[in-house]
């Protein structure tokens, strides 16, 4: 039965790793690609001086 224990945490513990990093690598992303900097393409190209 130890086994089965064992592998109970271990499992538990691997997910919480998987969470942690899922959550630290979504706010390097939201960071890097600055999502919400441009509402349409026409603001980008304006700030970019392409039009």
């Amino acid at each position: 039965m130890n086994f089965v224990r064992e592998a109970i945490y271990h499992k538990i513990a691997q997910e919480k790793a998987l969470n942690a990093e899922s959550i630290k690598i979504l706010e390097e992303s939201a960071k890097g690609l600055n999502i919400n900097k441009y509402s349409a393409y026409k603001e980008m190209y304006k700030n970019l001086n392409l039009i």
